[in-house]
């Protein structure tokens, strides 16, 4: 079964979900918003959850460049997620020569990663997506720096991957 169908079977009783059910943004307490990955793989068009998690873990794209690529979006009547997509297209985007090379560069960086991803969704479980897009954006080692609290935050993405395992289908 693709994981889009999977992150919509999460009921929308489990109590780390709000009202909604799977495609509504999976929070857990501590997250700093890599749980709103999910969403923005189903839904490239969500700019509350792209806004989120464009800059998680860091990646040297500030609120100029964020602000520019929402303007850009707005100036062709498209959305952040989609120009952003276009922009692992590197130089041949039409949209590369509305940022700078120290802007642009991480952009398509993450619009390879989110293209990747789409694609992904099709054939992975959820917890292969999952998995991957914790490996793909070094999340954990990102998160997971050897404080008390970067270990409880990283339990927080444990207990949301083991969410993703309860959804998995049946055999």
């Amino acid at each position: 079964m693709p994981s889009r169908a999977c992150w919509r079977s999460i009921p929308a009783s489990t109590p780390t979900l709000p009202a909604g059910g799977g495609t509504a943004l999976l929070r857990t307490p501590g997250s700093q918003g890599h749980d709103r990955l999910p969403a923005l793989v189903h839904n490239p068009a969500d700019e509350i959850s792209l806004d989120r998690v464009i800059n998680l873990p860091p990646r040297g794209i500030g609120d100029k460049t964020i602000l520019a690529l929402h303007t850009t979006a707005r100036a062709v009547q498209s959305t952040p997620g989609a120009v952003l997509l276009d922009l692992r297209n590197g130089s041949d985007s039409p949209y590369w020569a509305k940022f700078s090379g120290r802007a642009a560069l991480p952009l398509a960086d993450i619009g390879a990663m989110l293209s990747g991803w789409i694609g992904a969704a099709q054939v992975l479980t959820v917890t292969e997506l999952f998995d991957r897009i914790i490996k793909d954006t070094a999340y954990q080692e990102y998160i997971h720096d050897g404080t008390e609290e970067g270990e409880e935050r990283w339990e927080n993405v444990l207990e949301l991957r083991r969410l993703t395992w309860n959804t998995q289908p049946a055999p």
